[in-house]
């Protein structure tokens, strides 16, 4: 039995897109003999999870660690997943923990005790190795502690100090779509899809936009007994190339039509949840719940002018509960 863990639920999320996991309870899900965690970020929420994770379940004999890391030295390709070697872990400002791990990869990599911002950590923890993260020695750590073979492999996002978390989350489906595919390369399951979906021509596909269609067309040749070309057929995509738009707009068209086909009834409650949504985004206030729509979980952005229209705008929010936005999934 193996087991997945990321820092972050974005990090994992083309793995929960693809495998479709059932959800065992918070941050644990599993598909067949595959466990799929997030931890939250920094030593010690990973520590505390993993530690729990393995407890719980201690049919698990194997961990790997996906995640994104910063280059300390500026010398690694950004987008490149690095399998790693040795772990170090920064015990304080000007101090390193005496402990570390010995993995089967190439690139080594410090735990850092926090966000490198500044030029002073990044030159003191280059000494040591050539990526940084916040969670690996801890996994490492509790597997050692518990037997169970460790591996990581970290996607080089940024370089240390340069860091903008905001630029990391607007890219995060892409980034976890690539460590997505180097599992695919690095664990042979037959399960597995073995070859990529085509794209069809005259559409627009940005990485994530290509992620969804191909995730849907998977589903829907599944759900239907039919292949890819059938599939598109029956979507009436000619009709859909025939229109005077833009081909990013007809791309947007094909993948409506291939949500209702798989799931009519989200489909419906994802639109009216839209509607409901759109006097906020009429204020500059958009909601974000995430590709499963949960209600207690989103993400808030909000524009405003001056003091004023920040002070309107926040008024407007104390009073309202985002779950108040959701139709009721029982209105027809």
């Amino acid at each position: 039995m193996k087991a997945l863990i990321f820092a972050h639920r974005m990090e994992a999320i083309a793995f929960l897109d693809h495998l479709q996991p059932r959800s065992c309870e918070k941050n644990i899900y599993r598909s067949d003999d595959l466990f799929i965690t997030y931890s939250g970020e920094g030593l010690f929420s990973a520590l505390y999870h993993i530690q729990n994770l393995l407890l719980q379940y201690p049919e698990i004999e194997e961990v790997w660690n996906y995640g994104l890391a910063a280059s300390l030295n500026g010398q690694q390709e950004l987008h490149t997943i690095q399998s790693i070697g040795n772990i170090y872990r920064q015990k304080d400002q000007e101090n390193m923990d005496f402990q570390s791990f010995a993995l089967s990869g190439e690139m080594d990599l410090v735990t850092s005790i926090d966000r490198v911002n500044d030029a002073k950590t990044k030159t003191y923890l280059s000494r040591f190795a050539s990526l940084v993260d916040r969670e690996a020695w801890a996994y490492a750590y509790a597997c050692q502690r518990t037997h169970k073979t460790f591996r990581a492999f970290k996607l080089v996002s940024d370089f240390a100090e340069d860091l903008e978390c905001s630029q990391i989350r607007s890219r995060a489906e892409a980034l976890s779509l690539m460590m997505w595919e180097d599992y695919l390369q690095r664990h042979s399951n037959p399960s597995l899809p073995a070859k990529t979906i085509s794209l069809p021509k005259g559409f627009y596909f940005t990485a994530s936009l290509a992620h969804r269609y191909r995730e849907l067309n998977k589903k829907l040749q599944k759900k239907r007994g039919c292949n890819s070309e059938e599939l598109l057929c029956s979507l009436e995509t000619k009709k859909i190339l025939e229109l005077k738009i833009l081909p990013k707009e007809k791309t947007k068209i094909l993948l409506e039509k291939m949500e209702e086909a798989l799931d009519p009834d989200f489909f419906t409650f994802k639109k009216k949840l839209q509607a409901n949504l759109t006097p906020w985004k009429e204020q500059e206030i958009y909601f974000d719940f995430g590709p499963y729509l949960e209600p207690n979980e989103g993400q808030l952005q909000m524009r405003f002018q001056n003091d004023k229209d920040f002070l309107t705008k926040l008024q407007r929010l104390q009073n309202m509960k985002p779950s108040s936005i959701f139709p009721d999934p029982n209105e027809s």
